[in-house]
């Protein structure tokens, strides 16, 4: 059995219950940019959280038997809790990127407090380990379909397929859904997926037109006036 059907099979405990309950109510309660640091202290500092029962949660399972087995598991549920509410508006979907780069970034302060130096450690060890995982993969594919700034390049041949990924949305449900993804994700991601193909769609519909049209004042002899009166659609197809 693969780790994620051994993770998806096994029992919750209340230690991870109580994590995932904290960050749902949380999610409720603040805006997104106090989430993501909210998030940076838990996760990627592993200190000064202002919940200290929280603390003492995620202690409890970063010092659990076998944690290097599920962890990433762990991690990934809380950031999809977070990222799962965003996805349901487009002004919030921006701070999806934010959210991934904090582990980019890593954390920004040693460890001060002594009596939480082995756990701190423990715990930026197993984030570490996160960022190597299938689980982290799919979230940065997720963060490039999501994020606002298009891209466009002749270089596109060359570049990696994670990279282009938000020009081929019948990619989407195979790149941005993991083995443990919930069905709210999987059911957000299918939506991304339709809002690229009428995206696409309409793109495909400028870019004939403007051909057509161009072509059409080229028989005409017009060269020069196409070069002058059409504007040069830029989309994704090329």
């Amino acid at each position: 059995m693969n780790n994620s059907a051994s993770y998806s099979s096994r029992f919750t405990s209340p230690e991870e219950q109580r994590l995932y309950d904290h960050l749902l109510y949380q999610v409720d309660q603040e805006a997104p940019e106090q989430l993501v640091e909210r998030f940076r202290t838990l996760f990627i500092e592993g200190v000064g959280y202002p919940e200290r029962d929280i603390t003492l949660t995620l202690d409890a399972i970063v010092s659990s038997k076998c944690v290097e087995e599920y962890f990433c598991y762990v991690l990934n549920r809380c950031c999809h809790i977070l990222i799962n509410r965003w996805q349901t508006s487009r002004q919030m979907q921006a701070t999806i990127p934010e959210l991934v780069s904090l582990f980019e970034a890593g954390p920004c302060n040693q460890v001060s407090e002594f009596s939480r130096t082995r756990t701190t450690r423990r715990l930026r060890e197993l984030v570490a380990q996160f960022k190597e995982t299938e689980q982290f993969v799919t979230l940065k594919r997720l963060s490039r379909v999501v994020s606002e700034k298009p891209e466009f390049s002749s270089q596109s041949g060359t570049r990696p397929l994670g990279t282009l990924i938000k020009r081929y949305p019948y990619l989407y449900e195979h790149c941005l859904v993991s083995e443990d993804s919930t069905r709210e994700h999987q059911h957000h991601v299918r939506s991304l997926q339709l809002q690229a193909q009428q995206r696409f769609e309409i793109d495909l519909s400028h870019y004939v037109t403007y051909r057509v049209r161009r072509s059409r004042l080229r028989r005409q002899g017009e060269a020069k006036t196409a070069h002058r009166i059409l504007r040069p659609v830029q989309t994704q197809l090329c």
